[in-house]
């Protein structure tokens, strides 16, 4: 059985991010790459949880946009 929040108030800009996840030589799990995909801001109704969805900002908003607009600022 899947437990799901009951709610993701609060969450509204928060980062999602992809973890990927190797082995070192030892077999311990290490984190390999990680890459913000998205930015939360909106979450939809539903009267049970599983219905519930975090609407986001993806990877193109972000990085073809986004970061580019920031650096401009940073250049100016």
């Amino acid at each position: 059985m899947r437990s799901y929040p009951k709610s993701y108030e609060g969450m509204s800009g928060g980062g999602i991010w992809a973890v990927c996840f190797g082995r070192d030589e030892a077999g311990r799990p290490t984190v390999v790459d990680r890459r913000l995909v998205g930015v939360a801001y909106y979450q939809t109704g539903g009267v049970k949880p599983e219905d519930r969805h975090i609407i986001a900002h993806g990877p193109w908003a972000l990085y073809e946009r986004l970061f580019p607009a920031i650096c401009a600022l940073c250049q100016s």
